[in-house]
């Protein structure tokens, strides 16, 4: 009776934050217009809306152009005139504006909604508090709003918890699995975008107490199975790093987003160069402005307005959009995101919901599979938890790019390895499908990975039908996938008529380039194999605080601390092969930077991220694993499990006070 009255307290709250969220939603698809009447004798130094610095190259038409001058020692755009023009501005009635002017102020004209304006100083400020927005758009609707919102959120809190007495039980199938994370992204998406606008950074705190209490919820069947500790934790963290973290600003995600969406047309044809759906060209100005100098600071109403907003994917922009470093790679890493996007775009959804659900779906896709693998490995656990738990690992796997999918074919070669090393059963026919399978995609994701397939070596040949069998398969596993991924890649080629490093130069000089190898392995290893783990997100945020150290110790806890379940360790031989294969995927990405990005000259390796190191990292932790420590407790798991509570609440504090 307690658990029942629990749920209905639940389900009532998030139903009154829901109605809140849908309520000014629908209150921001109301839109205001700014006419600015300019004249010769004055200029517009910027304007920012919701925080965000939009180009001013958006309002340049026939009688207002662009120009540059020095200001604060560098170059500064701003608009004028010559003979006087007009620069209309449209916004969502929930946005704030601020329109920066220099010149003669006296007689600035500007109207919003046709009503004359005043500036104060040189600046034009329409700010609305979140407060007041609010409650301008309650009205009798809201009432049906919450009627239904309640019911939609009852029956999702019910199927949570639901699926969190399966896990006490352990009788968990993968619908459940799938069950559970759509029912928590459903109640993020109807409570996180106003919750996020009112409580700012101090939405982490009920989102790590929620995935705290969850996780104690759940404590005893951890102990054996730390896969479920996984799920819970993967779930409420994972979709957490998808709506902190602004649209766009996973590295080279905007790119990646048009892919998808231009793809999901099907026959679509234009080169790499597309005219944009105007609405999609004005939400992508939104969020990615002032991502890589850190001067944008979002407040939340940036989502409200564009929350519920029309599609309208039909009208296009005349404006031309560059995805040419997307367009020809591989189709298969987008495949999840395309069809989400085209239902999403046959529907009307709005672009941010188009760019939530396709981040959401590859994300899906790696918790339900790390779950199964989790599962399924008979040994190393506690290190492979930790690793599919990196706020990197998720951070790449709740994005539309062809990381997420990079990174969970290589977890899966591993898992796949060790599952059928430690097996009993002969190796058959579908176990010899399912790894070809998962060789393949890993062939049509990024170029460099195919190392990890050598891991198949592992695996001893009296696990097959016949050792000729067992030479012919392994031959064919790292043969055939490495061929695929040669030639999916090669077609893209490197230009020869570049300013980078050459295959010549590196011929005739190896030294000269093997001391720019060196110079950047010391410079940056530290950073790409352990601290970027955490901090490595590229672009993505104000990171390198002193708070990555305390992040560090907790890691390096968790991975030294033994499991204490009797697993047997590798011998110094599987050490070696692992470091080695580790080594060689090191040395094809900094080749692939070196050769690709770095200009001649340069001391180090330019364009390296820590997110190009998952999959070696993977192999390099394997392979220090070791039973150094011992933790005399009962539930290890658990305290393993509660070490990555404490290492997210730092990471996403870090990434709130990054961006918000």
């Amino acid at each position: 009776m307690k658990k029942k009255y629990l749920i209905g307290i639940v389900a009532l709250i998030l139903a009154l934050i829901a109605t809140l969220n849908i309520s000014v939603g629908i209150y921001a698809r109301k839109y205001v217009t700014y006419d600015i009447e300019l004249k010769p004798d004055q200029k517009i130094d910027n304007v920012v809306i919701n925080n965000t610095k939009i180009p001013l190259d958006r309002y340049v038409n026939e009688s207002v152009q662009i120009g540059q001058r020095e200001k604060e020692d560098k170059e500064v755009d701003y608009l004028y005139t010559n003979s006087g023009g007009e620069i209309q501005i449209i916004t969502s009635i929930v946005d704030n504006v601020h329109i920066n002017f220099d010149g003669n102020l006296d007689n600035v004209e500007i109207y919003k909604n046709g009503e004359l304006q005043s500036i104060e100083n040189t600046a034009f400020i329409s700010d609305y508090s979140i407060v007041s927005i609010i409650a301008d758009s309650l009205n009798y609707y809201s009432i049906l709003i919450f009627i239904v919102s309640f019911v939609v959120l009852l029956g999702l809190v019910i199927l949570v918890f639901r699926f969190l007495d399966k896990v006490r039980e352990n009788t968990i199938r993968i619908i459940d699995v799938v069950i559970f994370v759509c029912s928590v992204f459903l109640i993020y998406l109807s409570v996180f975008y106003i919750s996020l606008s009112l409580i700012r950074e101090v939405i982490v705190v009920p989102i790590i107490v929620v995935a705290a209490l969850s996780l104690y919820y759940i404590k005893d069947t951890i102990k054996e199975n730390i896969e479920n500790a996984y799920i819970v934790l993967a779930t409420f963290f994972g979709i957490a790093m998808l709506f902190l973290i602004p649209p766009f600003n996973v590295p080279d995600e905007g790119a990646h987003f048009i892919k998808s969406f231009e793809t999901s047309y099907i026959n679509n044809n234009d080169g790499g160069y597309s005219h944009l759906p105007k609405s999609i060209e004005d939400f992508f100005y939104k969020y990615v402005q002032g991502s890589h100098d850190g001067s944008t600071k979002y407040n939340g109403k940036n989502y409200l307005s564009d929350f519920l907003q029309n599609g309208e994917y039909d009208i296009r922009s005349e404006n031309v959009k560059s995805y040419t470093n997307t367009k020809f790679l591989s189709v298969v890493p987008y495949i999840p995101s395309i069809i989400t996007i085209a239902i999403g775009r046959l529907i009307n959804l709005s672009p941010l919901l188009l760019v939530v659900i396709g981040k959401f779906t590859n994300l899906l896709i790696t918790i339900t599979l790390c779950y199964v693998a989790l599962k399924k490995i008979p040994c190393f656990k506690k290190v492979l938890f930790v690793i599919a738990l990196f706020p990197i690992f998720l951070h790449q796997a709740s994005a539309i790019n062809m990381d997420w999918l990079t990174n969970l074919s290589s977890l899966l070669i591993v898992v796949s390895v060790f599952y059928y090393r430690q097996t009993e059963k002969e190796i058959g026919i579908k176990d010899i499908a399912l790894m070809s399978l998962i060789a393949i995609i890993l062939a049509y994701c990024k170029f460099g990975y195919f190392p990890i397939l050598l891991m198949v070596l592992l695996i001893p040949n009296e696990k097959f039908k016949d050792k000729k069998y067992a030479i012919i398969f392994k031959t064919l596993f790292i043969i055939v996938p490495s061929l695929l991924s040669y030639l999916q890649n090669s077609s893209l080629g490197i230009s020869e008529d570049n300013p980078y490093y050459s295959f010549e130069f590196a011929l005739s000089h190896p030294f000269s380039a093997m001391k720019v190898y060196f110079a950047t392995a010391f410079e940056r290893m530290p950073l790409d194999i352990f601290r970027g783990l955490f901090d490595g997100f590229g672009v993505s945020t104000q990171w390198h605080s002193s708070l990555v150290l305390y992040i560090l110790v907790a890691l390096y806890v968790i991975l030294i601390a033994t499991s204490g379940n009797g697993e047997k360790q590798f011998n110094w031989k599987e050490r070696t092969l692992m470091l080695i294969l580790s080594f060689l995927m090191i040395c094809i990405i900094y080749s692939a930077m070196f050769f690709g990005w770095t200009y001649f000259g340069a001391p180090t390796i330019d364009g390296l991220q820590p997110r190009y190191f998952i999959p070696p990292v993977i192999l390099i932790y394997l392979a220090i694993t070791n039973n150094a420590i011992k933790l005399d407790v009962k539930n290890k798991n658990i305290i393993y499990s509660f070490s990555m509570i404490a290492i997210y609440l730092l990471c996403f504090l870090t990434i709130s006070l990054g961006f918000y």
